[in-house]
């Protein structure tokens, strides 16, 4: 399990490369969590919590993962992976 430290810099990544940019596309292994209803949400910003990882939608919605290290993000062609230890 990533540590907090580890956290916040994958929140500062993923911050500068998501902030202001719009959803396209989302899904989710829980079947509870309606991602789809994420696309076109726009990314207000990103922040950790202690062991979370919350990332906030211009639309007041926020989405909060405590095991950020299961997050994926593909930004145009290139995907990106936070370093949060472990397993990579």
């Amino acid at each position: 399990m990533p540590e907090g430290d580890t956290i916040f810099r994958a929140a500062r990544t993923l911050e500068r490369a998501l902030e202001q940019r719009q959803v396209l596309s989302a899904r989710s292994s829980v079947a509870r969590v309606r991602a789809d209803s994420l696309v076109g949400a726009r990314i207000r910003g990103v922040e950790a919590r202690g062991k979370h990882l919350l990332i906030h939608f211009e639309d007041g919605r926020a989405l909060q993962q405590q095991r950020a290290r299961r997050i994926t993000v593909r930004r145009a062609s290139r995907r990106l992976r936070p370093n949060l230890g472990g397993g990579w």
